[in-house]
């Protein structure tokens, strides 16, 4: 497949949906290798930007899980603790 193209690409990815090892978006988005992305980002700068904020988001959303995690660990384990001395507990330690 050529993939100079946005014909080419766009084959290939039909291929990778319909082909013999049918992929749903959210699969082939998940499982792009880098070369598909970097021929995506030529063609389709609007669905790499796309594809790039969601990839922030994701970074943002892995954060404040692992944030809130140390927060509930910390009042589980420390009776009487409010919020606002975790707080302070986590930008202590």
């Amino acid at each position: 497949m050529d993939l100079t193209t946005p014909q080419g690409l766009r084959g290939l990815l039909v291929l990778c949906l319909d082909g013999r090892r049918k992929r749903t978006p959210a699969k082939l988005a998940s499982v792009m290798p880098p070369y598909m992305v970097k021929a995506l980002q030529e063609h389709a700068p609007d669905v790499a930007a796309a594809r790039a904020a969601a990839r922030q988001a994701q970074l943002a959303a892995d954060r404040a899980q692992r944030a809130y995690v140390k927060k509930l660990e910390a009042w589980i384990r420390t009776p009487g603790t409010t919020v606002e001395a975790i707080d302070l507990l986590a930008v202590k330690g």
